[in-house]
């Protein structure tokens, strides 16, 4: 009977230990997901705020370098230039618009709580 008594409490002990491990480790591991779901916060608005202002700006600059090149071109030649400025501005905007789905599908998302979440299988496993 005495050994009995003295190995349940350690047993006991010893489950409310692994818990208590195992309840740190998914809180570590919740706490990771919402830092790194702030810093994606942070950088998606940050991207926008910053696209927004560049979207503005070159399309101002195309305007300009647009009404320029009609007032400096012969009159004869506008219709043409028109034509060929837009399949120029299309080639550009299909390029960046290809530049942007690369970018927006290279990184991926919870990387670091990912390859976290890697190393804790593979210690269990």
């Amino acid at each position: 009977m005495n050994g009995d008594q003295v190995t349940e409490p350690g047993f006991i002990e010893l489950c409310k230990k692994l818990l208590s491990n195992s309840l740190t480790v998914v809180q570590q591991r919740v706490e990771l997901i919402n830092i790194e779901l702030l810093e994606e916060r942070s950088r998606l608005l940050t991207a926008i705020f910053l696209v927004s202002g560049v979207m503005i700006f070159i399309l101002m600059m195309f305007l300009m370098l647009t009404l320029g090149l009609l007032l400096l071109c012969d009159e004869n030649y506008r219709l043409m230039l028109v034509g060929i400025l837009f399949l120029v501005y299309l080639g550009l905007g299909a390029i960046c618009f290809y530049l942007l789905l690369k970018q927006i599908y290279r990184k991926t998302i919870f990387s670091t709580t990912l390859n976290e979440l890697r190393k804790d299988q593979e210690c269990l496993g």
